[in-house]
């Protein structure tokens, strides 16, 4: 994943594209910093470690882009979303709605609701293997539990 974002990264300031350039060295920063820490405790940076630091990255912007809308500050929220646009394609893509229902659906009848949310909700994440929002996961299994 540093490989191919050092890459993207060269284009990008072949182009002069700075706003790209910037979230990518973010971006590769943040991977390095894993790494290290990873080979501390004698492990490598795995491509499933990367995209978690990945969705970190963008789950950072989310949270930025909400707390600057609440505030009225448009402008800033218009750069965190231009940033995550770019975190975004390194992303797997996220499954719809409809497909995530399905998966809790399954869960939920594995599971009965004597679970409770944490259980369901970590075996729905698990399932889905990052490629759904937490938010969206909880919110729709809290919708299928109260209703």
């Amino acid at each position: 994943m540093i490989n191919k974002l050092s890459i993207e990264l060269k284009e990008a300031m072949k182009l002069h594209d700075s706003e790209k350039v910037g979230v990518l060295r973010l971006l590769i920063s943040a991977l390095k910093n894993k790494k290290i820490e990873l080979l501390a405790s004698g492990k490598e940076l795995t491509e499933e470690e990367a995209l978690k630091v990945i969705k970190s990255e963008a789950k950072k912007r989310k949270d930025s882009i909400e707390a600057y809308e609440k505030a009225g500050r448009t402008d800033l929220s218009n750069e965190e979303k231009a940033e995550l646009a770019i975190i975004e394609k390194y992303l797997p893509e996220q499954m719809s709605e409809s497909d995530i229902e399905k998966v809790v659906d399954e869960v939920i009848a594995s599971f009965g609701t004597d679970g409770g949310l944490g259980a369901i909700m970590g075996s729905v994440m698990s399932k889905l293997g990052g490629q759904a929002d937490g938010k969206v996961v909880r919110n729709i299994v809290t919708k299928k539990l109260n209703g």
